[in-house]
């Protein structure tokens, strides 16, 4: 994946993952550093659960329910060197404040309150570049299909994966579980992902 878009963008990336997965992308939607820390900053901070202790670039979050806000956040979820688990425990946290993000905008009601998510949808809108497809109206739209949403019911994982290997020229790779590639494309097609996940 950080190949795909460091050779070919967003185009390219979504492109990989429509093959990997054999199922298509709708939409896309990317934020850089400088949104990533204005969105969390307009939440007024987020609490995530913090599954290990850490310091990096001056911060230091300790195990447990921590409050971070856009630059602290930032700094969270960029560390992988002083992580036990190194680039999974980077991709776990990053997991985790996508989370705490939609649990602070539930917790407002912003989900539920047709006006609340305009609103939202306009204050945030701006940090994030979006495909043509996804206009305000199409965002609006898939969050108040989301009005019965609640925080405790999202589920993630790390895409399977069988080890480590090198490329022909010496590239670190981590290599996926085919057998469960296939089942997890079968589960996208099939609506099943919650069987699938209760099988990794």
């Amino acid at each position: 994946m950080n190949a795909a878009y460091s050779w070919g963008g967003p185009a390219l990336t979504i492109e990989t993952m429509e093959q990997l997965l054999e199922v298509p992308m709708d939409h896309t939607a990317i934020i850089d550093f400088e949104g990533f820390t204005k969105v969390i900053d307009t939440l007024g901070g987020i609490t995530v659960y913090n599954r290990e202790a850490s310091s990096s670039r001056g911060a230091t979050f300790p195990k447990g329910d921590i409050t971070l806000n856009g630059a602290d956040a930032l700094i969270f979820v960029r560390e992988r060197y002083g992580l036990s688990d190194g680039d999974f425990g980077r991709a776990t946290r990053q997991r985790d404040v996508i989370k705490a993000v939609l649990t602070k905008l539930a917790s407002a009601g912003t989900l539920t309150d047709p006006g609340k998510f305009r609103e939202a949808v306009t204050t945030l809108g701006g940090n994030f570049t979006v495909d043509a497809g996804l206009t305000n109206d199409a965002i609006i739209d898939l969050g108040w299909q989301m009005k019965d949403f609640h925080p405790a019911d999202i589920r993630s994982f790390q895409l399977p994966t069988a080890g480590f290997d090198m490329t022909g020229d010496g590239q670190s790779i981590v290599v996926v579980d085919s057998d469960k590639i296939v089942q997890l494309r079968e589960a996208l097609r099939n609506d099943t992902m919650e069987e699938f996940y209760s099988s990794l």
